[in-house]
């Protein structure tokens, strides 16, 4: 189980593949309802920074079973990695962009979270918490993603 503030813990085994996540409901800011996938997720990272396709389907991602299966939190750890060392490519317009839809999908603090919340939140605001990438992720942070963020970051030195 994962908690908010806990570190993601995966029990499949390790192997790269194409995945079969199972779906969540995550309610929108506009009171609708859509449904939000491993898949989808990461169909989002990449359309934001089409690089992570590679990282994604390299050997060396361990957050995908060898049935092929991955998590919403699998996704956000293997972008946090991404993001850590390729931060600095990624255009002002596109960190926003990432930004707004991380603020869009994590709760307030008070609300029950949501499995794309906790991923988003444990797996990757907390691993940039204490990372360079973190500093330049600040400005773009909504105020419930820094709330978070805080609570973890450690400033320099790296």
């Amino acid at each position: 189980m994962f908690f908010r503030g806990g570190r993601c813990h995966f029990n499949t085994p390790f192997r790269k593949n194409v995945g079969v996540p199972q779906a969540q409901e995550v309610p929108s800011r506009s009171r609708k309802s859509l449904t939000v996938n491993a898949n989808d997720l990461l169909d989002r990272f990449v359309e934001l920074a089409p690089e992570f396709r590679s990282n994604w389907d390299s050997d060396e991602n361990c957050f995908i079973g060898d049935d092929g299966h991955f998590t919403l939190h699998g996704v956000c750890a293997e972008f946090s990695h991404f993001f850590r060392d390729n931060h600095e490519e990624l255009s002002a317009a596109t960190m926003t962009e990432l930004f707004e839809f991380i603020e869009s999908n994590v709760v307030e603090p008070n609300a029950p979270e949501t499995n794309l919340d906790n991923a988003l939140c444990t797996c990757f605001l907390e691993n940039i918490s204490s990372e360079r990438c973190g500093e330049t992720a600040k400005p773009f942070m909504g105020r419930k993603a820094r709330e978070f963020f805080d609570q973890w970051h450690t400033g320099p030195p790296y």
